[in-house]
């Protein structure tokens, strides 16, 4: 395995713990924020509490929630095809470096038990990748009510054989009761 997929494993170990430690403050029954700021807020503070993200910590490398700057001077982060400013939901990086962008992550809440579609979303972070070389970009959505059974999905950016970037499939990740997940 490559460094790089290394790093890979490591993001999302990270977000899939994050979504466990989430999961167990909920209250079941609609107990879960309703609004993806609060979730994302809540999820971030869990991955900046990981061992791996106190030890990237001493390097410079934090987590951040709704970062919107970019590069020393703390320039917008720009779409560069409209010129409007982007705030991803949740990013590590390394703050006033456009090298060392690690994870960007768009969350959403969903009702029901499958996840809507949210095209906008897989494009931004498609072009957030392009743009700015963040070695991995996932889309949670995470279910509006904790209930046992409950999941949260996610969908990778991957790169298809041509290296264009797209959109992975769709997978459960984290499941709210499930007795092989430590809650």
């Amino acid at each position: 395995m490559s460094a790089d997929e290394d790093l890979r494993s490591i993001l999302r170990m990270m977000l899939r713990n994050a979504v466990r430690s989430y999961f167990r403050e909920q209250k079941p029954i609609g107990g879960a924020y309703g609004y993806e700021w609060p979730a994302s807020g809540r999820i971030a503070i869990h991955m900046a509490r990981s061992e791996w993200a106190l030890r990237w910590e001493k390097r410079g490398i934090t987590v951040d929630l709704e970062y919107g700057q970019r590069g020393k001077h703390g320039d917008p982060k720009l779409n560069l095809d409209t010129g409007r400013r982007v705030r991803p939901d949740i990013i590590i990086h390394r703050r006033g470096c456009d090298e060392i962008n690690w994870l960007v992550c768009e969350v959403k809440l969903h009702s029901g038990k499958q996840p809507r579609r949210h095209a906008h979303d897989l494009d931004k972070l498609i072009r957030y990748r392009q743009q700015y070389g963040y070695r991995l970009a996932i889309w949670l959505s995470l279910p509006k009510s904790i209930n046992p059974g409950a999941q949260a999905f996610i969908r990778e950016v991957v790169s298809d054989e041509s290296g264009r970037d797209r959109p992975g499939d769709v997978h459960p990740f984290v499941t709210v009761g499930d007795p092989r997940q430590p809650f």
